[in-house]
This record gives C-alpha cells, sequence and structure tokens, in this order.
C-alpha cells in the first residue's frame, strides 16, 4: 500500500489550498481562513479541495476576510486568535469552545463537568451550523456570536 501524499493547488490571488492525509480516507482540507476534516479517497480529496478553490472569489477584500456575518469570516477569526494565543481555548457558547488543532484547523469541542475544554472528542464547525441570519444556530443574533470575536473569553488547555 502506497504512502497517501499532501495535495496542494494556488488560488488565483495567490494563496494555498491543501490537502493532508490523516488516515486511509481522512484528510484535512485547509486555506489561509481556515480548515476542516474531509473523508474520501485521495481523488475525491482533491475534487473537494478543486470545489474550495473555487467557492472563493479571485481577489479577496478584506472586509470580507473580517466579515463576522459569513461561515468563513468567522472560522478565519476563530484561527487568528486561536493562533495568538496558544494553549487556550476560545469560548464559543455555554460549555462549548473552539480550539486549534495542529497549526490550522479550527474544531469544536465540549467541557467536561468542571467546565474545561474536552478536546479528545473535538468536531469540527460545520458549515451547516452557521445560519443564514449570519450567526450559528446555538446565538439568538449576529452580534451575539460577533462578540465572542470582540470581546474573547479564552481558557487554558490542559
Amino acid at each position: 500500500m502506497t504512502e497517501q501524499t499532501e495535495i496542494q493547488l494556488t488560488h488565483p490571488s495567490g494563496a494555498l489550498y491543501m490537502a493532508e492525509p490523516k488516515g486511509q480516507e481522512e484528510w484535512i482540507l485547509s486555506w489561509p481562513e481556515g480548515s476542516r476534516r474531509f473523508f474520501g479517497n485521495r481523488r475525491e480529496a482533491t475534487a473537494e479541495l478543486k470545489r474550495e478553490v473555487s467557492a472563493r472569489p479571485a481577489a479577496w477584500d478584506s472586509e470580507y476576510e473580517h466579515d463576522l456575518t459569513t461561515y468563513h469570516g468567522m472560522i478565519g477569526a476563530y484561527l487568528r486568535l486561536l493562533q495568538a494565543n496558544p494553549g487556550k481555548a476560545l469560548v464559543i457558547e455555554h460549555e462549548s469552545f473552539a480550539i486549534l488543532l495542529g497549526e490550522n484547523y479550527v474544531a469544536n469541542c465540549g467541557a467536561y463537568y468542571d467546565g474545561a475544554p474536552y478536546i479528545d472528542h473535538s468536531c469540527d464547525l460545520l458549515e451547516s451550523w452557521w445560519e443564514s441570519r449570519g450567526c450559528w444556530c446555538w446565538d439568538e443574533t449576529p452580534e451575539q456570536s460577533a462578540s465572542r470575536v470582540l470581546q474573547p473569553v479564552f481558557v487554558d488547555i490542559d
């Protein structure tokens, strides 16, 4: 059996998009604004990465990168905050945290009974959880989602 190798694509803006193998059919798809898990073979991972590249504007508008009413804007903001605060988890909901796995993979995790992040059981922050009204499904308003980035609260990861 041959070992899987990384897949790299370049966006027209010059941004690098990558698919990194994590298992036989598990990949981490990553780009400057975020990342996510993908399950499938190499051909499927390549097709999914191409879809991600084509879904982004050719020239990034700096306002879009920071638009906290979009899924990609919010994940990008989480990524920047977590990269600037290593060893910390960002509170995104009561007993729910955004955490950084590796260098640029933002994941979600719940809390232990004492309120500490339970990183051993992390999951993707799914785009399907983002609502058309510009916030997470668990938040009442876009302002509530944005407040977690604008006034971040961090907890230590043990």
